[in-house]
């Protein structure tokens, strides 16, 4: 992102290690965000990447007061995303500044690229039209599901109907009829 005034990018791979977010702003000076959001995440194992002239942690509020006094008092601290609770003190470069700027921009082109790419396929569009597409079978299942309950009722109300019927004639038949029936087979009736 430029801004005009500062190029700004997240994720940014310095040597082995990667700082949450990088500006560089045009009057040479170079900062670098540490973004945590847990107490576990400021104690992990991940580096804090500060490499820069001025460095920061990007905290929420409810955990400012559970870290503070472990934040070196050179780093600034942001609260929330927006608010500078402390500002940072300015340090030399840990890192020469072509590695500084090389890392910046080969993340920068990664960004760009992931946007191309995506406008490239349309995959937004290819999505809402598979939706789409979704739907339809959804809407056709759905009335294909309501004809067969009609068909299944139907069914059901025939059955029901015959089996009132062979009651009655059970009812009526002679005995001997009633065994000989029972004795057909299916086919039989047909």
């Amino acid at each position: 992102m430029n801004d005009g005034n500062a190029f700004v990018c997240f994720e940014v791979g310095i040597n082995n290690e990667i700082v949450d977010c990088l500006s560089y702003k045009k009057n040479k000076d170079w900062r670098c965000y540490e973004l945590k959001v847990s107490v576990s995440d400021f104690h992990s194992k991940q580096a804090k990447t500060f490499v820069g002239n001025y460095n920061y942690y990007v905290l929420p509020s409810n955990l400012i007061n559970q870290v503070k006094d472990e934040i070196p008092n050179w780093v600034g601290i942001i609260a929330d995303g927006n608010k500078v609770i402390k500002r940072p003190k300015h340090q030399k470069l840990k890192i020469d500044k072509d590695t500084l700027y090389y890392s910046l921009f080969k993340s920068m082109y990664r960004e760009v690229n992931k946007y191309y790419k995506i406008q490239d396929s349309k995959d937004i569009d290819v999505i809402e039209q598979l939706r789409r597409e979704k739907n339809q079978e959804i809407k056709k299942l759905k009335e294909e599901y309501q004809n067969s309950q009609k068909n299944v009722q139907w069914l059901y109300r025939k059955f029901n109907d015959k089996c009132k019927r062979y009651d009655l004639l059970k009812e009526k038949a002679n005995p001997d009829d009633i065994e000989r029936i029972e004795n057909m087979k299916f086919h039989d009736f047909e």
